[in-house]
């Protein structure tokens, strides 16, 4: 649902890992997909069940690119 994301993107995602600051973004951000992941599977209106679950795929995509920065990084100074 993202599109590619710029090595500059993911460089600062890797030098913002550890950061106490950023960190508790994103468990907060963690807890909004949990939260969306949950109210979801209750959910029996269709169109907000479409709005949850793209909010799961982004916010599933952007937590997980955040995660995998450093190895993306590393990957990417390689080439």
């Amino acid at each position: 649902m993202l599109k590619q994301t710029p090595a500059r993107v993911i460089a600062a995602l890797a030098s913002l890992e550890g950061n106490s600051e950023f960190e508790a973004l994103r468990m907060y951000l963690q807890e909004c997909l949990e939260e969306l992941r949950s109210d979801s599977a209750t959910t029996k209106d269709e169109i907000i069940l479409r709005w949850q679950q793209g909010g799961i795929q982004v916010l599933g995509e952007l937590l997980d690119r955040a995660a995998k920065s450093r190895e993306l990084t590393y990957k990417l100074q390689k080439k």
